[in-house]
């Protein structure tokens, strides 16, 4: 158990660290655009908006880097986590084990069919084995695919997955959890990637001063001409 709670405050450290790497990056993107958009009248225009989209481009590599990293970082105490908790499935055999366990069982298929998303056949299993169906269990699942439905779609819509991250805010940081950071740093990343650049700016100026680093609202400009 000391191990685990170890590798668990080691993959946090990493995980702050990345963060602010990519903050970094981003913001210096963002400066690079600045400068970009304040050289446009003169007569170094090709040369900025060379090296802000060079610099733009290096932002998402280094992001995507550390993402990837991150994951396989997770993954990798995930495994650890699978071999300290060894699952004894021996007493699965052994039908006597759920005999005074029936309702418990049945909750628990309930609950398996609502985290797959399969909300018919929860609804006729709760018929049959005459469960009440937890309603706001269920809506709160089925907004959950909602929303990964979207972000998985050809146009990976961010929106609902955004206001969720908004809405709760609180909570996830309460747990060191960045996901409304990973998902405006996405979207920003969309932005750059669709030639947007004043909106891309203007996104950032909303959005990331509130996480620290350098982004600040004065050092972005709220709009930037087409480049």
């Amino acid at each position: 158990m000391d191990s685990l709670i170890r590798d668990c405050n080691k993959l946090a450290k990493h995980q702050s660290a990345s963060t602010q790497k990519a903050l970094a990056s981003i913001d210096a993107a963002i400066m690079q655009l600045e400068t970009a958009r304040a050289g446009l009248s003169g007569n170094t225009r090709t040369d900025d908006i060379s090296r802000a989209k060079a610099q733009v481009e290096r932002a998402q590599s280094l992001v995507s880097e550390q993402t990837k990293e991150l994951y396989t970082n997770v993954a990798k105490y995930g495994k650890h986590v699978e071999k300290v908790f060894k699952l004894d499935l021996g007493v699965v055999a052994e039908s006597q084990a759920f005999e005074d366990k029936r309702s418990v069982l049945a909750q628990a298929i309930l609950l398996h069919f609502l985290r797959e998303g399969d909300f018919e056949a929860a609804a006729s299993f709760a018929r049959e084995a005459q469960l009440e169906l937890p309603h706001e269990t269920q809506v709160q699942f089925e907004e959950m695919y909602r929303t990964v439905s979207a972000v998985r779609g050809a146009m990976h819509d961010l929106t609902a997955a955004l206001e969720w991250a908004v809405e709760h805010r609180e909570a996830l940081e309460a747990h060191g959890i960045l996901l409304e950071f990973s998902l405006h740093r996405l979207r920003f990343l969309q932005l750059v990637e669709q030639g947007s650049a004043s909106k891309a700016l203007a996104y950032a100026r909303e959005w990331f001063p509130r996480f620290g680093g350098a982004s600040r609202p004065e050092a972005v400009p709220s709009q930037l001409d087409e480049i």
